[in-house]
């Protein structure tokens, strides 16, 4: 009995020559067009163009090619259908078996233009023509067709899928039902994400959809996320909870299975896969560290920073960061903005922690490390989040802008006393390690080191003095030490503490209707007072 066609038509072009060829020499007639047939013609294999079965050259410069009954008939006949068989042999339409077909690169497209554009509108003609030529029509047809009919046609869109396909072909093995489906669903997922990608792009092109004012609705009226899964952690935030971890990557094909880290931007060079809980963790020690200039070290647990510092070297900020707060780091996350040494690896090594993140290690602290085979180091650009954030709340999804630190905090000296310079230095630093503290939080610093950090209370009175109890755990527990809020005081009270406890400056945001309050009970104990205008809660 004659086979099939075999359908390719490729943007991407690679392994295509080796299925090609196989399916060939299994009896298959290899159909396509364009630039696929002639790179096929190339490397040796014979086709049948596309236009010499439909009768009908490709038109409007290449937009219109497969578009056609005697393809899409030969894709979307049921070999178990007598009526289509028949109907089939009647107009003389060859099925199609194998359809191998990948898109026009929209998004690789996208991304570039975002690159070199400053003007991403409607406005922009250049832009635009550039986007719609790369908007695949005939590709994504073919696709869902052929997956439509999966039981009769197999339907490759993934270069991942070629190598063991071709085994199967080799060995004269049919594929299975589920296999067939497998693909299908692929397919479709390929073409939803394309779409998906699409509809967002054009989408901003009517107007910016970053917020700015509050007062004015900027965000999309939909937004959807093209996402594909890295990999499946242990399990998720405690063992009786199922998990998986997902990005926003360009296809299928770029993600590994095998990929053990969850950051973007860095390397796993050992340790365990990370878990769902080392992912949260991570992301938040690296942004607190990515955000200071001078070398940093910050330590996290559960999400929430238990010590921070910065220093005239990494192995000098370490130190003051652990003094902060000797006890909480066991067992979390390590973050530093510049490369791990020797000097720190000895420091850190007989400690126990479970990731290690850094721009770089040296060979001979890696060396160090290495004893600790289940220490993941992650190395590479730590990057903050950017963009948008996403939460669940029930069936609701919340999407907010990323909370960053201000380039210029805009400081406002509401008490009679201003702060000297070393406080001022300490505020700002506070300040900045305040964002990553969940709300209500209250960070005490002395020396540009945290001294205790109040996290996750009902009220700001219960923050201080969980971060004044960690204060006094502390290796030197300072007599003085500026204090800063992710949210204002809404009474006097949590100054009044923080006076009797040995605070000598403050930075909030300001913006309670009892501002005065506090302020006065500054001025009566001679506390520096800072309003930044910005309030960081985070829950």
């Amino acid at each position: 009995m004659k086979k099939g066609y075999a359908l390719i038509s490729t943007w991407d072009k690679s392994g295509i020559g080796k299925i090609a060829s196989v399916l060939m020499e299994a009896g298959y007639s290899i159909l396509s067009t364009g630039g696929t047939k002639k790179y096929l013609k190339e490397h040796g294999i014979t086709v049948t163009s596309v236009e010499s079965v439909t009768g009908f050259p490709e038109i409007l410069g290449g937009r219109v090619k497969t578009l056609h009954p005697f393809i899409h008939g030969g894709l979307l006949m049921d070999r178990e259908n007598q009526n289509h068989i028949k109907q089939m042999k009647e107009i003389n339409i060859r099925p199609i078996d194998f359809l191998i077909c990948n898109l026009y690169p929209f998004q690789k497209v996208l991304k570039a233009e975002e690159a070199k554009t400053s003007s991403f509108s409607i406005d922009n003609t250049p832009l635009l023509e550039r986007l719609i030529e790369n908007i695949d029509i005939g590709g994504v047809a073919l696709l869902r067709a052929a997956s439509k009919n999966f039981n009769s046609v197999t339907v490759i869109s993934d270069p991942a899928d070629y190598e063991w396909i071709t085994e199967k072909i080799k060995r004269n093995e049919i594929l299975t039902k589920a296999e067939k489906l497998k693909l299908a669903v692929k397919a479709f997922k390929q073409t939803s994400n394309y779409d998906s990608v699409i509809s967002a792009a054009l989408g901003r092109l009517t107007g910016n959809t970053g917020c700015g004012d509050s007062s004015v609705d900027e965000t999309p009226d939909t937004f959807n996320l093209e996402l594909n899964k890295l990999f499946i952690p242990r399990y998720g935030e405690n063992p009786h909870q199922k998990a998986a971890v997902y990005a926003k990557v360009p296809s299928a094909a770029d993600t590994n299975p095998s990929r053990q880290h969850g950051l973007p931007g860095m390397k796993q060079l050992q340790g365990k896969q990370l878990s769902y809980n080392n992912i949260l963790d991570s992301q938040t020690a690296a942004d607190l560290a990515s955000s200071f200039d001078v070398p940093a070290a910050v330590l996290v647990k559960h999400q929430i920073p238990c010590g921070a510092a910065v220093g005239d070297n990494i192995k000098a900020a370490f130190i003051k960061a652990l003094a902060g707060d000797p006890v909480s780091p066991f067992g979390g996350i390590f973050a530093f903005n510049r490369p791990v040494d020797e000097p720190l690896a000895q420091e850190i090594a007989g400690l126990f922690f479970e990731v290690l993140l850094s721009p770089e290690i040296t060979a001979p602290a890696m060396e160090i490390l290495a004893k600790k085979k289940n220490l993941r180091i992650l190395t590479g650009n730590m990057e903050p989040a950017a963009g948008w954030e996403f939460r669940t709340s029930g069936p609701l999804f919340l999407m907010q802008e990323a909370d960053r630190l201000e380039d210029n905090v805009e400081l406002n000296y509401v008490t009679k006393r201003q702060p000297e310079k070393e406080e001022l230095a300490d505020l700002l630093f506070a300040y900045n390690v305040s964002r990553m503290v969940k709300s209500n939080g209250i960070v005490l610093v002395k020396n540009l080191a945290t001294a205790g950090i109040g996290s996750g209370q009902p009220n700001r009175v219960a923050a201080l003095e969980t971060a004044l109890r960690g204060k006094e755990k502390t290796e030197k527990a300072p007599d003085e030490f500026v204090m800063a809020s992710d949210g204002f005081f809404p009474f006097g009270d949590t100054v009044t503490l923080a006076a009797q406890s040995g605070c000598t400056a403050i930075i909030q945001p300001g913006g309670s209707i009892r501002d005065q309050e506090s302020i006065d009970e500054a001025n009566k104990h001679s506390i520096a007072m800072v309003f930044t205008g910005r309030r960081h809660f985070r829950h």
